[in-house]
């Protein structure tokens, strides 16, 4: 019942709500815009952020894997009810 109510909430979620556009509008702006990606092309090239970004990852796979594993081993299993 959970999972039939989910998809309908889904569908009832219009498109822009869900993130999938890809488009990065501006007005009038286009200096910030470049500057912008600019300070993000150094973000994501500075070797810390990749440590940081290995470090969350890791640790949401680990989380992820002991949250099923505990809800495995409940008595109620993988059951939504």
């Amino acid at each position: 019942m959970r999972i039939l109510a989910a998809l309908f909430l889904l569908i009832l979620v219009p498109a822009p709500a869900l993130g999938v556009t890809m488009d990065f509008e501006t007005y009038n702006s286009f200096d910030e815009t470049v500057g912008m990606f600019t300070r993000l092309a150094l973000i994501f090239k500075d070797d810390e952020f990749k440590t940081y970004f290995t470090i969350f990852a890791v640790v949401g796979i680990v989380a992820s894997i002991l949250y099923h594993i505990r809800k495995a081993l409940t008595d109620r299993g993988f059951t939504d009810g």
